[in-house]
């Protein structure tokens, strides 16, 4: 579950005693410090676990986690494309977070600048405005035939 900074007030003003004043500029200045980071950092933590999975060559783990980001509230899955040479995922996320993701994906190793060519078998995750693509390559149905064993 997601915590907004709309529910993370409320349980604070739910948990402040009745009889301690409240102090509503300093609620608001610690929500814009401390609370963002804790929350952007929550959002990089779960973001490791969710790039490899995205980064991952296998349709199944890519579908798995899109549904886990979408559950979550990470991002959208806009559309799902498939072609003849490969599935492609494309991801709305929010203009706030998309740049924790690309960091996360750099951190990660994953250079998302540069774009797969499915036709030589690459795939992974890239950038282009406004959509995080994932790019599944599938393999080519006409070389089985003329495999030689």
């Amino acid at each position: 579950m997601k915590l907004t900074e709309a529910k993370l007030k409320q349980l604070i003003i739910e948990t402040i005693n009745e009889n301690e004043p409240f102090d509503g500029k300093a609620l608001k200045e610690w929500l814009k410090k401390d609370c963002s980071k804790s929350l952007i950092t929550e959002n990089v933590e779960h973001y490791k676990k969710l790039i490899p999975m995205l980064n991952s060559k296998d349709e199944t783990m890519i579908q798995q986690a899109c549904e886990l980001g979408e559950s979550i509230g990470y991002f959208k899955v806009y559309s799902v494309d498939e072609h003849q040479r490969a599935i492609e995922w494309s991801l709305l996320f929010p203009y706030q977070e998309v740049q924790t993701f690309l960091d996360t994906c750099t951190e990660l190793g994953i250079d998302t600048d540069k774009i797969p060519y499915p036709a030589r078998g690459e795939g992974g995750i890239f950038y282009g405005h406004p959509f995080v693509t994932i790019v599944l390559p599938k393999k080519d149905p006409r070389f089985a035939r003329y495999r030689v064993t």
